[in-house]
């Protein structure tokens, strides 16, 4: 147990790593395109809350017609209401459609986690099982 725990910091942290290259080339050749909230699905959260995920319809110009992005990410106090215009971060490969909300943790919030948390592992296994020695 102790070494699957010692291996879990550096996993997340090489896995942060790389998901924030491919982001960051996503960042660069996704286009903005707009859409709007058609939709609030919701969710548990915590302490018995609800939370709120934004069902966004766009105009996808490569099959030219109406889409629905369901947003991984919830808001407890509901951020839209249906109708709200929002922004959208779209790359069409032809292979493989991505897109996410155009918001700094849409984009960078996953990479941003797996390195944090990447990182406080790493120290946490140094300083309990290395300084121990």
């Amino acid at each position: 147990m102790k070494y699957l725990f010692m291996a879990l910091g550096p996993f997340m942290l090489v896995i942060g790593i790389m998901t924030f290259i491919k982001r960051r080339k996503f960042a660069k050749e996704s286009t903005i395109i707009n859409g709007f909230v058609a939709e609030l699905k919701t969710g548990p959260a915590r302490r018995n809350r609800i939370a709120y995920y934004p069902i966004i319809e766009y105009f996808d110009k490569l099959t030219s017609s109406e889409e629905l992005y369901e947003s991984s990410t919830a808001y407890e106090d509901s951020k839209y209401k249906i109708g709200d215009s929002v922004e959208l971060r779209y790359l069409n490969t032809g292979v493989k459609k991505q897109i996410c909300l155009n918001n700094w943790f849409g984009i960078w919030g996953l990479s941003f986690m797996l390195i944090l948390f990447g990182f406080i592992f790493c120290v946490f296994d140094y300083l309990l099982f290395f300084l121990r020695a």
